[in-house]
């Protein structure tokens, strides 16, 4: 049986955690949980741009290449046209890509970037924990340790100017 008695406390105790980054997340990135629909995170308050518009042509390409017929996902001519541009070296964050094909359909692309952003934080911080409950065996150690490595420095530096690429470590600790 997959949810025994003797599991649901612990099920209940995971979810209670995942709840907390939730919404620590959503409360530590405000406004973006207001502006979810109509802004991309932090793209219109960096002088000098974003690279977040990149990745939100890197969502559309990757379906485009996915579903449609004789077009290569690492070369293109959508871009320098006529000529074709090679994608090899390109931050397409594949990974990225993919889990916004089935959203795509139902959100714009800005959106889709917001949740992704979002769900970042919010996966390395439960990742985070996970390992480190494993780790010490001490539960409110795991927790902090999750909340550090969820707004470290550097991820949040790297959220800022748009670079998904940088921050998507959601990952890291599950591996």
């Amino acid at each position: 049986m997959l949810c025994s008695k003797e599991s649901l406390p612990v099920l209940r105790k995971h979810f209670i955690i995942l709840v907390f980054y939730t919404i620590l997340t959503l409360v530590l990135t405000y406004p973006l949980p207001a502006m979810i629909k109509t802004h991309i995170a932090c793209g219109e308050l960096i002088e000098g741009g974003t690279d977040a518009w990149a990745f939100l042509w890197n969502f559309w390409w990757v379906r485009r290449a996915l579903t449609e017929r004789n077009l290569s996902l690492y070369y293109t001519n959508y871009i320098f046209y006529p000529e074709r541009a090679p994608l090899c070296f390109h931050t397409l964050t594949l990974f990225n890509s993919i889990i916004s094909i089935p959203l795509q359909s139902h959100l714009n692309l800005g959106m889709i970037y917001n949740l992704l952003l979002l769900i970042s934080y919010i996966l390395t911080g439960y990742g985070t924990f996970l390992l480190a409950k494993y780790e010490t065996k001490d539960e409110a150690t795991s927790i902090i340790a999750g909340i550090i490595t969820m707004f470290y420095p550097y991820r949040t530096a790297r959220a800022f100017p748009g670079h998904l690429n940088l921050i998507s470590t959601q990952w890291i600790p599950f591996y």
